[in-house]
């Protein structure tokens, strides 16, 4: 015997809740998407959000600061630059020891030029007419070695003319401050201009005036130490300099 079954949602009952059920499953779904939708949403802001540095530090943080670059070392000297171009010690040029010029007159050369120069003018602005030219220039103070001949030369010219007429002069410093023109410490030259009273006596020379001389003078060594021969070749020669006069002329 056959016998028929009605299904489970045959009935009206039956139908109404099916379509509750689809009508809950469809509801559950699209919730689902949403929630997939908008999660995934904010989990693409949090990872772009912590991708992305802040510009400013947090507070009691310190900014990171940019990597100093030291500059590069000069190289040192190569032994051929060495041999090329010196070690930068002066040498002497008669023995090849290193040497070591000591001013002898004061280590400030304007000061120590100064007061030679005041002193050459004062000596070439006095002399008497009994003197020969040579003893004139033999009488002048701190000649340079040599200059002596051209200054015996410069003033022989004139010579004549003073013991011609009983010339005599003397000569003082004025108190007015010498000029130092130029002055070269590494070349050891300079040159110094300083006014004198001179006072004359002779024939048509009479009376006081002012006059400036011109002092030309040059650095000279006045005396050196040499080690002996056999003693250690680093031990310097020792050079004593002192400015000399090597001309005067009236301004």
């Amino acid at each position: 015997m056959i016998t028929s079954r009605r299904g489970l949602f045959s009935t009206h009952r039956g139908r109404m809740v099916r379509r509750g059920v689809l009508g809950t499953g469809s509801f559950a779904l699209a919730l689902l998407i949403v929630s997939g939708i908008t999660g995934g949403s904010h989990a693409s802001d949090a990872a772009a959000t912590a991708a992305t540095p802040t510009a400013d530090p947090a507070a009691g943080v310190q900014a990171p600061k940019e990597p100093q670059v030291l500059p590069a070392m000069a190289n040192p000297k190569t032994k051929e630059q060495q041999d090329k171009f010196g070690t930068g010690v002066e040498r002497d040029a008669a023995t090849n020891r290193s040497i070591v010029k000591i001013r002898t007159q004061g280590d400030n050369d304007y000061t120590a030029a100064t007061q030679v120069a005041q002193k050459a003018a004062v000596a070439w602005g006095t002399f008497q007419h009994t003197m020969t030219a040579q003893e004139f220039v033999s009488s002048l103070p701190n000649v340079a070695p040599g200059a002596d001949v051209a200054i015996l030369n410069a003033v022989k010219g004139q010579w004549p003319s003073i013991q011609s007429r009983n010339v005599d002069s003397t000569a003082k410093l004025n108190g007015v401050t010498p000029i130092v023109q130029t002055l070269n410490e590494k070349q050891g030259v300079a040159t110094v201009s300083v006014k004198v009273d001179q006072s004359k006596t002779g024939d048509g020379e009479l009376g006081t005036k002012t006059v400036t001389f011109v002092v030309q003078m040059s650095r000279f060594e006045a005396s050196r130490v040499v080690p002996d021969a056999s003693v250690d070749q680093s031990k310097p020669v020792i050079s004593n300099t002192a400015w000399g006069v090597i001309g005067v002329r009236q301004q």
